[in-house]
């Protein structure tokens, strides 16, 4: 037979020494909930953007309050704040070089921009011309707002419109003189 095992020996834990109010002093944590902890969060938290950046007033206007409840030191929000800055910066970039990258193809495609690039700045006007007839001013800001007008299947798009309306000479934004003539008399001048 096995010999029972013994129970542990009594662990002899001192009695903590009391304060004047009768309750433990020293060393002694408080049960959770009692305990209103020093906040790390700044009465109000300051940021500097990175060189050539500007804070969105919105954004930090989201970021602020997380950034509080979180219990976050002015040290800890302005290391997230800065990488956010970083991934903005590098998406930024990227736009800017698919921008920059349509641009270049526009000017090197044959149709766009000729041989050499030489027809460029025409067809360029050209699209111009068929997006100031035929555009909203809605569909302007979006262009330029948004740089799809850099695209170059775009200005292909408009380059082909502004020869269609050079070389037909066709009214394609209404009848300027006022008068508005039947479909068979516009196909067929001499029916009576």
């Amino acid at each position: 037979p096995v010999p029972p095992i013994p129970p542990p020996a009594p662990v002899n834990h001192p009695a903590p020494e009391m304060g004047p109010d009768g309750k433990p002093k020293g060393d002694v944590q408080t049960p959770p909930g009692d305990a209103k902890p020093t906040p790390n969060a700044p009465a109000k938290y300051e940021f500097t953007p990175p060189e050539g950046m500007q804070f969105d007033q919105a954004s930090m206007d989201l970021f602020e309050p997380v950034a509080r409840e979180l219990d976050l030191t002015q040290e800890q929000a302005s290391k997230l704040v800065s990488v956010v800055a970083e991934i903005e910066k590098a998406k930024n970039k990227g736009v800017q070089d698919l921008l920059a990258g349509w641009t270049e193809t526009a000017q090197k495609d044959p149709e766009i921009g000729g041989v050499g690039g030489k027809d460029f700045a025409t067809n360029i006007a050209l699209a111009d011309k068929a997006i100031t007839k035929f555009g909203t001013e809605a569909l302007k800001a979006d262009l330029a707002k948004y740089g799809m007008g850099s695209n170059p299947e775009f200005i292909r798009f408009a380059v082909r419109l502004g020869k269609a309306m050079s070389e037909d000479n066709t009214n394609l934004g209404g009848n300027p003189s006022g008068t508005n003539p039947d479909l068979a008399h516009q196909m067929y001048p001499g029916l009576k």
